[in-house]
């Protein structure tokens, strides 16, 4: 072990560590966030209702819009569920519409909903939003 004159050497290891310490944390940091850029976010899934005050009974469409240029542009296997306290869950699978995912649902009942989008982009990529719906009596 080595001795240090006067402490002198012990203030210089501890300046390098402050030095390097906080440059590591940015650098963790700054990979972590490259990792979240590339996953799809909530935010950037959209459900749209059609008509947008959807009513029990009639066929309401349910379109699904991505706005993150990345998955936007890819094919993805998008499946709608319909999940409410008052019926069954329903899965349901959307089809492509130029850059968007639609589905016809007749809501059979008035009551909240939460429609839950799952979209497959491959065999690892799988992403899951849950959206509030509410649908108005006949």
């Amino acid at each position: 072990m080595r001795t240090m004159k006067n402490g002198r050497g012990c203030g210089r290891a501890a300046r390098r560590l402050a030095i390097a310490l906080p440059l590591l944390l940015l650098s963790i940091m700054a990979l972590a966030g490259c990792a979240q850029e590339d996953k799809l976010r909530f935010d950037e899934v959209k459900l749209v209702a059609e008509p947008s005050e959807p009513t029990a009974g009639p066929d309401t469409k349910l379109t699904v819009q991505v706005e993150n240029g990345k998955y936007k542009d890819r094919e993805a296997t998008v499946q709608i569920q319909i999940n409410s306290r008052n019926t069954l869950p329903q899965l349901l699978d959307a089809v492509r519409e130029g850059d968007d995912y639609s589905v016809a649902y007749a809501f059979p009942k008035a009551g909240d909903y939460v429609i839950t989008i799952h979209m497959y982009y491959s065999d690892e990529e799988h992403y899951e939003f849950g959206k509030q719906l509410k649908v108005a009596g006949e």
